[in-house]
């Protein structure tokens, strides 16, 4: 048995700034609300991944949350590009429909 494949390379590409200093507080009066509504959001998301097959998350990682082409990810996961498209469109309806049911609840 082969060992499971990192969702990302340790050279991937980072998120924009805007995004990762949202995710992280970079000064030390922020707000524990806030904080703590993003903890619960990072959990819910991870959650929502752990329920899509390992394909389908590693691609919409590696497109949405790393910024790969699609092309990138063809080559590096060795799959054809309509095959990553439609990876990404599944993951992405699979993380709505879980996400949108938690809210709900």
């Amino acid at each position: 048995m082969t060992p499971p494949r990192r969702l990302w390379p340790s050279s991937a590409r980072l998120a924009p700034s805007s995004c990762r200093s949202s995710a992280r507080s970079v000064s030390g009066d922020a707000d524990p609300a806030r904080e703590a509504d993003l903890a619960e959001l990072r959990h819910e998301l991870g959650a929502s991944l752990a329920g899509l097959s390992q394909e389908q998350a590693s691609v919409v990682v590696l497109k949405d949350a790393l910024g790969f082409s699609f092309a990138e990810i063809s080559a590096r996961e060795g799959m054809p590009v309509g095959t990553a498209k439609c990876y990404a469109h599944r993951a992405r309806a699979g993380l709505r429909a879980r996400l949108t049911n938690d809210a709900a609840a």
